[in-house]
């Protein structure tokens, strides 16, 4: 991918990072989650793992426009953009 386009994915993905919105969101549904995780009965291991696994799921979304923020913020400094 070129660089000016890893700059441009970059700051769209900064941008989300910084939406109240989506940080809201973010915020909600992990705590959601973790509640209802705790809430679960030992008999529920299905449903521990139905969380566990949305849980990840929100965290690799999360983790992959940090990612792309972070490769846009390394294009930029290579092509001494300020």
């Amino acid at each position: 991918m070129p660089r000016e386009e890893e700059v441009t994915r970059g700051n769209a993905a900064a941008l989300l990072l910084r939406n109240e919105l989506l940080v809201d969101a973010f915020e909600k549904l992990d705590l959601t989650y973790t509640a209802a995780w705790k809430a679960t009965a030992a008999d529920q291991t299905h449903e521990r793992e139905r969380l566990f696994a949305l849980t990840t799921a929100l965290r690799d979304v999360r983790s992959h426009i940090e990612q792309i923020a972070v490769t846009g913020e390394l294009a930029r400094r290579q092509l001494g953009i300020d």
